[in-house]
């Protein structure tokens, strides 16, 4: 979402002359900066639960809220690995499986939410890498430090270290969706909503699916 974001902002400002300033890190650790009263105009979140937590503590412009983009999560092992992934329980057989934070990180809570519903997580907990971020679990996979790792597809295609083993499927998941805001303390409405607005627009589609985003 990162690299997606500093491509649409670099368009935006070349449209408007407006320049966008940015602030990357885990959801998680977004909201709680977004509860401190971090100067933030435009949240995007990786997940809707934490978007409707803040939401609910009338941290956001309700009106304003929308879906950017879409994702999904993959498996990746590293290149010249020798593992076969092609099923969850294929995760049975691997020593270390690099994920984001189970507990707090969206990815994490996706990841282990569909190895619930496999019926492996208690089978496998003990095996798992949680790391703070999708990039350390891909870092991980990269640098053969894990076996394999859980991350969303546009890390994956990121990376020309790791290699795709298999989609997990959505339904084992739950709709990945990016939902952005307004934020209700923001001092620069006007301008947040223009370029929350331009999150929506064509061009930014197109930046959205370079990176292998899907619509929301």
């Amino acid at each position: 979402m990162a690299d997606a974001i500093e491509e649409i902002s670099k368009s935006y400002t070349a449209a408007t002359g407006q320049k966008v300033r940015h602030t990357f890190a885990g959801t998680n650790v977004l909201a709680r900066q977004i509860e401190a009263g971090a100067p933030i105009d435009v949240f995007i979140s990786a997940d809707t639960t934490t978007m409707d937590a803040l939401r609910k503590k009338k941290l956001i412009v309700q009106s304003s809220v929308r879906a950017v983009a879409s994702n999904e999560l993959v498996v990746v092992v590293p290149n010249g690995s020798s593992l076969e992934f092609k099923a969850a329980s294929d995760f049975l057989s691997a020593r270390r499986i690099a994920m984001a934070e189970p507990a707090s990180v969206p990815a994490g809570i996706y990841a282990k939410t569909w190895l619930e519903a496999e019926g492996l997580w208690a089978d496998v907990k003990a095996k798992t890498i949680p790391l703070q971020n999708v990039r350390a679990a891909l870092l991980a996979a990269e640098t053969g430090n894990a076996d394999v790792a859980i991350v969303y597809r546009t890390d994956a295609l990121s990376s020309e270290k790791v290699k795709s083993a298999f989609s997990v499927p959505i339904e084992k998941t739950g709709a990945i969706e990016y939902p952005a805001a307004v934020l209700a303390a923001s001092a620069r409405q006007a301008e947040a909503k223009r370029f929350l607005e331009s999150l929506t627009g064509e061009s930014a589609a197109g930046i959205f699916a370079k990176h292998g985003f899907g619509k929301p």
